[in-house]
């Protein structure tokens, strides 16, 4: 399913459609001194600056989108003196970073759109550093039955979970690299 950025990042729409309220889920990422977060999925931003304005200045934000387009415009959108945010082009199911990179890999409802999510959890767990999270929003419309019942085995069967959420729309889960 193609849904155009304006859309799917129109506050108002996420709102009423159930979605998410940004301020509130921004904080599902814990910042920690100096954190090094990956967004796999990162679309049109609508977690990002609010994602980027908890983490302290020496922390590193990495949007990843399969589209150059949309990466560039997260990064010139979110730039700011203080805080980096950097933009890689890259498909989520083969990560251009080395093992054990970041402290946090979020997939803010990017996971359920790729064909083959299994790799990408795979590397989801490769380059996160030890004790590392991941942060998983997905929404319910594009994960039903078996497929959503899969991706929460595997991140039960490679993660400790940590804390989840399951809404009429939305499933949130934060699970920690074991």
């Amino acid at each position: 399913m193609d849904v155009p950025d304006s859309l799917m990042s129109n506050p108002l729409i996420r709102t009423v459609g159930g979605f998410d309220l940004r301020k509130r889920d921004s904080k599902w990422v814990k910042p920690k001194p100096k954190m090094r977060l990956l967004e796999v999925g990162a679309g049109g931003g609508y977690y990002t600056k609010h994602v980027r304005d908890r983490l302290d200045m020496d922390s590193v934000y990495v949007v990843l989108d399969l589209q150059a387009q949309r990466v560039q415009k997260l990064v010139d959108r979110n730039e700011s003196p203080a805080k980096r945010v950097d933009g890689v082009s890259a498909n989520g199911n083969l990560l251009p970073f080395a093992d054990e990179t970041f402290d946090c890999v979020f997939y803010s409802y990017s996971l359920e759109e790729m064909p083959e999510y299994v790799p990408s959890l795979s590397e989801s767990q490769r380059v996160l550093r030890p004790d590392g999270e991941l942060v998983l929003f997905i929404w319910r419309p594009l994960a039903r039955g078996p497929k959503l019942r899969h991706i929460l085995d595997l991140v039960g069967e490679q993660y400790e979970r940590v804390w989840i959420q399951m809404g009429l729309q939305n499933i949130r889960v934060r699970a920690r690299q074991s």
